[in-house]
């Protein structure tokens, strides 16, 4: 019964050592990122874009500040002009 035993232990541990050099063999080769063939002028440019759009929302919300004001502006005199009529 020992001798069986002993011999079904030895297969299983056989059987781990022989997994463990499979998996080490069928190990995919790590993936290495492609350059589509960006250069740093492209990207600085890009960086320029970058600037000119934020600099365009900021001239935005400026303007719509602005534009906020005025309407309260307004919304104020026009309560004025309803509250003087009869």
């Amino acid at each position: 019964m020992q001798d069986r035993s002993t011999k079904v232990l030895m297969a299983l541990i056989a059987a781990g050592l022989f997994a463990n050099a499979l998996i080490i063999v069928l190990k995919p080769e790590p993936v290495t990122a492609q350059c589509y063939g960006l250069s740093t002028t492209e990207l600085s440019e890009v960086g320029a874009c970058l600037d000119d759009i934020h600099s365009s929302i900021s001239d935005l919300e400026s303007q719509l500040s602005n534009i906020e004001s005025n309407a309260s502006d307004a919304a104020t005199y026009a309560r004025k002009i309803y509250r003087s009529l009869p």
